[in-house]
């Protein structure tokens, strides 16, 4: 799916560049977007959970987010680790709740 161009609700908002892992599960926590085809585009992390139409054969993917509050995210550092305190500053910034808050979305066996 890397390269595949990003849509949001209301239009396309830049591509699909990469995934942050969780080290210690393996799941892939956020996805990297990047807008720099986008106004003054920049790298930002959206959250997998997010994810309402992939579409292989377009290679793309649709998030449920408008393109404005995707492009207001605080730009992603590759340098800087992606810890529970900035996990929960990005799904602060959209508005939801965090993967850890939501019992209905936690893995089988996690606590």
């Amino acid at each position: 799916m890397t390269g595949s161009h990003l849509h949001a609700n209301d239009g396309e908002i830049g591509r699909l560049q990469g995934f942050v892992v969780d080290d210690r599960s393996w799941s892939i926590r956020f996805i990297i977007v990047n807008s720099t085809n986008w106004w003054l585009g920049h790298h930002v992390l959206v959250s997998p959970e997010w994810i309402q139409y992939p579409s292989w054969s377009r290679s793309s993917v649709t998030v449920n987010l408008d393109r404005q509050t995707i492009e207001d995210a605080r730009a992603y550092d590759a340098d800087a680790a992606v810890g529970r305190d900035a996990g929960a500053n990005i799904y602060s910034h959209y508005n939801r709740n965090g993967y850890w808050q939501d019992k209905r979305q936690r893995p089988c066996g996690a606590p």
